[in-house]
């Protein structure tokens, strides 16, 4: 009796086990753990790998904009701008140097406000006062860059640039050169023409008066 038990209990106990699924770790699974990051994976309906090809990625990876030009960069910047300078009109360029007159005597004539109104440190130290006009001087060359004006001084270092690297021709730099000193001359006199029309120069003022007898001797 006991074997019969035993015997119909069997069926049982297998339908048993079928009836609960079996966890099988799937082999396209492990298998693709072992390719390494950046091949492609080729596999049959098995799942078995067949072929694995290296994948080549293009990554183009920026280059930082430096923060400041080289040399070469510099002057080949240089040599741009002085060819733009010489395409300019006669009238822009004339007026353009106009305000590059007018910012480079503004900044004479702070310069030589401030040491005016220190007499003492003139007389005591001559040399401290030059200083002190060479710090204060630089704000109209900070008014000509911001605004792009047109100053002699700049163009005769620009223009040979530009004909050196073949971007402009003589004509264009003699035509710069000329409407840009004139206009640099007209508006330095305009402007030297309203300060004293204003009077925000005191009359008599010594060290304008010596400054400008130096330079003229």
């Amino acid at each position: 009796m006991q074997t019969l038990k035993a015997r119909s209990s069997a069926p049982c106990l297998q339908r048993r086990a079928a009836a609960v699924p079996t966890v099988r770790r799937s082999p396209l699974l492990v298998r693709a753990q072992a390719v390494s990051v950046g091949q492609t994976v080729a596999t049959n309906g098995n799942g078995a790998i067949t072929s694995a090809q290296p994948i080549q990625v293009d990554v183009n990876v920026p280059q930082p904009t430096p923060a400041l030009l080289g040399p070469v960069e510099a002057y080949q910047y240089v040599a741009k701008d002085g060819a733009k300078k010489a395409a300019m009109t006669p009238f822009k360029t004339f007026v353009m140097a106009l305000y590059a007159g007018a910012y480079i005597a503004f900044g004479g004539f702070l310069g030589l406000s401030v040491c005016n109104g220190c007499p003492a440190l003139v007389a005591a130290n001559p040399g401290l006062a030059k200083l002190l006009f060479a710090l204060v001087f630089p704000v109209g060359l900070c008014m000509n860059t911001l605004h792009g004006t047109e100053l002699f001084t700049g163009n005769t270092m620009k223009l040979p640039a530009a004909i050196y690297e073949g971007k402009t021709n003589m004509a264009g730099l003699i035509k710069n050169w000329f409407w840009s000193y004139s206009g640099n001359f007209v508006g330095s006199l305009l402007f030297v023409a309203a300060v004293v029309a204003s009077g925000v120069l005191a009359q008599g003022a010594v060290y304008p008066i010596k400054t400008a007898m130096y330079k003229a001797s």
